[in-house]
């Protein structure tokens, strides 16, 4: 176990392992077996991690679970900054609690702290392996309280490819806005004009 205290001790990183060695010349711990590792709102936990006191660079791997406020991401491995969460996780998933909103992809990059790239991703709002509906990609980019866009993509009910479109755009927003809707005029037999 390690405690890692950041410049004018803003944050401390700790760092808990079965093994766990310091590579004095690189300045990177280098932990395996139960590793955790945490700081402020950040939790990691993994088989193997490498970290770097001086960059706040880490690499991930082996069942990687890694928590930060109420956001969760599981992925086979990662490589992340922790002072500015910019980073690339592989085969994984990310959960956003804020909108109920899931990205699993091949590979995943978080360009930062709530903006995510994906290759060969499918984004959902529902929970399990086979949710009800996703909508599947070659590229998806998605900021939260902002807008996702993604090309190449496929609604699927289920099972079932419901819809394709080169691009989509969606909104990835939990707040309400305000704005004005555009009046329609319709006429049918039943109702007349309305």
């Amino acid at each position: 176990s390690a405690s890692v205290p950041l410049p004018n001790n803003i944050l401390t990183w700790h760092i808990s392992a079965t093994l766990m060695r310091y590579d004095q010349e690189k300045q990177i711990y280098i932990a395996e077996e139960g590793v955790e590792l945490s700081g402020g709102s950040i939790r990691l936990q993994a088989d193997h991690v490498t970290f770097s006191n001086v960059t706040r660079n880490v690499t991930a791997s082996g069942h990687v679970l890694l928590k930060s406020n109420q956001d969760t991401i599981r992925c086979d491995r990662l490589a992340l900054n922790l002072e500015n969460e910019t980073g690339t996780l592989y085969n994984g998933i990310v959960f956003i609690e804020e909108n109920h909103f899931f990205i699993q992809g091949d590979t995943i990059r978080k360009t930062g702290k709530k903006s995510y790239e994906a290759e060969r991703a499918a984004i959902t709002t529902c929970p399990g392996e086979d949710p009800d509906w996703k909508i599947s990609a070659r590229n998806v980019v998605v900021t939260i309280e902002g807008y996702g866009i993604a090309r190449d993509a496929t609604l699927w009910a289920k099972n079932i490819p419901a819809l394709y479109s080169p691009i989509v755009a969606f909104p990835v927003k939990n707040r309400r806005q305000t704005g004005l809707l555009t009046p329609r005029i319709t006429s049918s037999n039943r109702k007349g004009m309305e």
